[in-house]
């Protein structure tokens, strides 16, 4: 697996999971727009890898020419059964080498969609609260992916401990606003269709996104939808609102 530089020893969040970050002496900002990318492992994600994989540098990518790359953070964790992956801890656009996202993700195993979405989630609000406790910074906002193409089945946590979560974090003085997209891929069965957006309601996620049948030109639309969605939430930091949804946006 590529090694990610950039990133400092590990913390741990409230609820003791693991995470890594950049030295807090490299941020020259004063206000962030942190971005998780929650990205399903799982043995059915095996036919599109390289896809996903793609999808992750193209959207990465685009958010290195946004006009405030200098005011994210990302982080990414892939999940499956065997336990959350974190690809890279928080870092800063200009430490990614996109090449590093090649051969990333090793598909297998069942779906623990709720425990990785928590993991997203707590660090998140962690890192942030943490930064702005220590006086690293005055202001940040946050906006997560959780893409899937399974229903959980493999868990100990609950939609109702995410929803804690986001409750908690909304609640942060660290947090002006955090969105939540859950995006489905492959998603053309209505039970599985059903099941996730009862996911999303039961959890508090902002946004749900069906993708249907999975394509590479469709995984590339995508990293767009992505990179767009980044950008106008790091637009809205300090307009005390989050960003709206991307409207008219067709997969």
């Amino acid at each position: 697996m590529p090694k990610f530089m950039g990133v400092s020893d590990e913390d741990v969040s409230l609820r003791g999971f693991k995470y890594t970050s950049v030295k807090v002496e490299r941020l020259g900002a004063t206000e962030y727009t942190a971005v998780t990318i929650i990205v399903d492992k799982t043995y059915s994600v095996r036919p599109f890898k390289k896809g996903l994989e793609d999808m992750i540098k193209t959207c990465v990518g685009s958010c290195k020419k946004s006009p405030r790359a200098l005011n994210l953070l990302i982080r990414i964790i892939a999940f499956n059964s065997s336990g959350i992956q974190e690809i890279h801890g928080w870092m800063l656009l200009g430490d990614i080498n996109l090449d590093s996202y090649d051969d990333i993700i090793f598909p297998d195993d069942v779906t623990n969609l709720y425990d990785a979405t928590l993991n997203g989630i707590d660090v998140m609000g962690h890192y942030l609260t943490d930064l702005y406790n220590s006086e690293r910074i005055v202001n940040a906002n946050g906006i997560a992916f959780i893409i899937t193409d399974g229903d959980d089945n493999a868990s100990d946590s609950s939609p109702e401990d995410i929803k804690v979560a986001l409750k908690k974090i909304n609640q942060e003085d660290a947090m002006e606003s955090v969105r939540t997209i859950l995006i489905a891929i492959n998603d053309t069965d209505s039970h599985f269709q059903s099941r996730l957006e009862t996911f999303r309601n039961d959890a508090g996620i902002d946004e749900y996104i069906s993708m249907g049948e999975v394509t590479d030109s469709k995984l590339a639309k995508l990293s767009q939808f992505m990179s767009q969605s980044v950008s106008s939430q790091s637009d809205a930091l300090g307009t005390g609102q989050p960003s709206q949804p991307i409207k008219n946006f067709k997969f």
